[in-house]
């Protein structure tokens, strides 16, 4: 029962409706597909230019440590200067293998040692970072490896963090601009679905007016003979088969009613011819009787 509801509701809706509907329905999908495709491309590869600048970083200070690992000082040049008023990139923090502090970068104390991925081996290759959103509603990248010296694998402990707040709301604006695209081109694309299909189904309305003048004495006329699209042909061909018919059968009913006339009239005058005769002076009950039987 429901379901024939539904289609009966669905039945009723006009064809321009179904049209802008299927119109709107076909331009989301080409829209939000092509969006999101964009907006995956942009997003990864933002994300794959922040974790290969973490991953060459962590390369370039695994080989400085590794080419001179008792002098801590070509280490703390990588280290990007505070100036200030500046807000540093990324930062850059060194611990022993017990967990000393050897150098880090100002700022690098607020994010925990629990917070980075665990560290890569030196044979490991560094791979994608782990995302982190600080105190500060300041998102980083953080990633951490082992850096070899004096034959010790786990000699120090790299940790460096790359700020991605710029990146992050680079992608969450684009976001609202795709959605911005996407709901403007629903709305264009209503909008010229309705005109299009107005004008479209401009034929089937004046076809349904040409129908709606024929009349009872105009069953004659046929409506293929217009220029009507090849959609409508078949339509155009089964409207004219049906005037064909009632044209036939307004024919057949006018002939009988014609014949019903022609035979009824006889008779019905020559009651009328006997009992004005009967009238026309007294009678006796007798040629009263005969008059009634004859007539009956």
């Amino acid at each position: 029962m429901y379901s024939t509801k539904l289609a009966d509701a669905t039945s009723s809706i006009a064809l321009t409706t179904r049209l802008v509907l299927l119109y709107l329905i076909c331009t989301l999908i080409i829209l939000f597909c092509t969006s999101w495709f964009q907006f995956r491309a942009l997003s990864d590869d933002l994300e794959l230019e922040e974790n290969d600048f973490l991953a060459e970083r962590l390369s370039s200070l695994r080989t400085i440590i590794a080419r001179d690992p008792d002098t801590a000082l070509m280490l703390k040049e990588q280290i990007p200067s505070n100036t200030p008023g500046q807000h540093l990139r990324y930062l850059i923090r060194a611990q022993d293998g017990e967990g000393r502090v050897v150098l880090e970068s100002p700022g690098m104390s607020e994010l925990r040692l629990t917070q980075f991925p665990p560290p890569l081996s030196p044979k490991e290759q560094i791979g994608h970072g782990a995302r982190y959103l600080g105190a500060d509603s300041r998102s980083y990248l953080l990633n951490s490896a082992w850096a070899e010296g004096f034959g010790d694998a786990h000699f120090r402990l790299v940790q460096i963090a790359l700020d991605v707040t710029d990146e992050d709301a680079l992608i969450e604006k684009y976001r609202f601009k795709m959605g911005m695209s996407v709901s403007i081109g629903l709305l264009l694309s209503g909008a010229l679905g309705y005109l299009m299909t107005r004008r479209g189904l401009q034929p089937l309305q004046k076809m349904a007016l040409k129908v709606a003048e024929i009349t009872e004495t105009d069953l004659h006329q046929r409506i293929r003979t217009g220029v009507w699209p090849r959609e409508l042909d078949q339509l155009t061909i089964a409207l004219d088969a049906m005037l064909g018919r009632l044209e036939d059968s307004f024919t057949r009913l006018s002939e009988f009613s014609a014949n019903l006339a022609h035979e009824l009239r006889t008779p019905i005058n020559n009651l009328r011819g006997e009992a004005e005769v009967v009238l026309s002076r007294a009678r006796s009950e007798e040629e009263y009787r005969h008059i009634i039987e004859s007539s009956i």
